[in-house]
């Protein structure tokens, strides 16, 4: 399974597309952990064959204590960001600036994921301490 490292940096954006393109699953993780070494499991997605193609894995932010594995459907994700574009009325926005990084779910799927499905643009910026 492939581990797409994200920071912030616009080239993180172009990894990830590269991942999300193509149909094996992939794990998105902040640059700044260790491997998988972050106190997750991946023996449930291992053993599932059905979550080898299609999906993603994120990490939540941890805040229950120690941080778990959230698996997604990619085109899932699609679906739901169109469903949001509509019911938010965002036909109007043409762009999303991006200030938490990616391996954060509201960055990932309400800003890059919705970017790419909706062909709209997403500004890469160095975070929430600009």
């Amino acid at each position: 399974m492939k581990t797409v490292f994200v920071q912030g940096d616009p080239e993180d954006s172009i990894s990830l597309a590269e991942a999300w393109a193509q149909p094996d699953s992939f794990l998105v993780l902040p640059g700044t952990t260790q491997g998988v070494s972050a106190g997750i499991s991946l023996e449930s997605w291992r053993q599932d064959p059905s979550l080898g193609t299609g999906h993603f894995g994120l990490l939540t932010s941890g805040s229950t204590g120690a941080p778990r594995l959230i698996i997604g459907s990619k085109t899932r994700a699609e679906a739901l960001v169109r469903v949001m574009h509509r019911a938010q009325d965002l036909e109007a926005v043409e762009q999303t600036l991006l200030v938490l990084p990616l391996s954060y779910s509201y960055a990932l799927i309400n800003q890059w994921v919705w970017s790419r499905v909706m062909d709209r643009q997403l500004i890469v910026s160095a975070g929430l301490r600009d």
